[in-house]
């Protein structure tokens, strides 16, 4: 453990869901990789990691952590993921419930149709 931490290598420990990574650099994550915001806030996307499409399977039945994703194309799913409302989540201060864009398997049930950048 102590190579890891020498080598600087910032790993979720809930899923190991990737490296941080910056949406400004170009070629910030691997190829079949997408540098995808975990955090958000009203108007502001962070905590910006390098996700795959395997990185979205679950887990001995548990879900992987959720990436955020929008329709104009500036966070794009990896591979046959699609970007769709994801299940309602009441807000953090427990308020109103809020619906984000997230990166989604096409089969997943939590969501309506995926949203398409053209509508």
């Amino acid at each position: 453990m102590l190579g890891l931490t020498a080598c600087g290598l910032q790993e979720r420990s809930d899923f190991l869901i990737g490296r941080v990574c910056d949406p400004e650099i170009s070629g910030a994550c691997d190829a079949e990789q997408r540098c995808l915001p975990h955090m958000v806030d009203d108007t502001r996307f962070f905590d910006f990691r390098c996700r795959d499409s395997a990185s979205f399977d679950r887990v001995d039945g548990v879900e992987p952590p959720l990436a955020y994703c929008d329709v104009e194309g500036a966070y794009v799913c990896p591979g046959a993921l699609v970007c769709r409302p994801d299940r309602i989540r009441s807000s953090p201060d427990g308020g109103f419930a809020i619906r984000r864009l997230v990166c989604q398997s096409p089969d997943s049930p939590f969501g309506p149709p995926s949203v398409d950048a053209g509508t």
